[in-house]
């Protein structure tokens, strides 16, 4: 029998070569497969990183499909790992990114691992509030052009307005 570094390996290496040559169907059967089981149960800290780092601004631009099978990968992992390992996990991903998009795209696997968790929910929803409590407050807000009436449209097509417009149409279906 294969050892689980073995295991781990061969996983990180197979979800690693699938994205990079975007085959996403190899990359989900793969995750699924029975032999991975323990494995991501074992090294959910390890395996997270290694497909949260796909998950950003070049890849949606120029591989849309890979950008949503990892974040399919990582609900799937939210699925089977230990749910108080993998929120931990994607925590701990979330508080080193400063990247709208990498920030959204764990939500949804932030959520269904809270969901997972049997009791002591209330510290571990504290910590996904709090992360997202320091991602919006990092938004930066827009200068006061002292804008009146009709004017003030002019806002709406402000960067900074925008970026907070698209965060938070994102994190308000967490909180439902």
């Amino acid at each position: 029998s294969e050892s689980s570094d073995d295991l781990y390996n061969e996983l990180i290496s197979a979800l690693d070569n699938y994205l990079q040559d975007r085959n996403i169907d190899e990359a989900l059967t793969t995750i699924h497969l029975y032999k991975y089981e323990e494995c991501i149960k074992d090294r959910t800290w390890d395996i997270i990183p290694s497909i949260y780092k796909f998950l950003n601004q070049e890849t949606i631009g120029t591989a849309p499909d890979v950008f949503e099978c990892c974040k399919k990968l990582l609900e799937v992992i939210a699925y089977k790992a230990d749910p108080e390992d993998a929120l931990l996990g994607f925590l701990e991903q979330a508080e080193t990114s400063e990247d709208d998009i990498k920030f959204l795209s764990l939500l949804r696997p932030l959520e269904i691992s809270l969901s997972r968790l049997p009791k002591r929910r209330g510290q571990s929803l504290e910590w996904c509030l709090s992360m997202i409590y320091s991602h919006v407050s990092s938004l930066h807000l827009p200068e006061n052009y002292r804008l009146e009436g009709s004017e003030r449209k002019l806002m709406d097509s402000n960067p900074s307005v925008i970026r907070i417009i698209d965060v938070y149409k994102e994190i308000v279906p967490f909180y439902k």
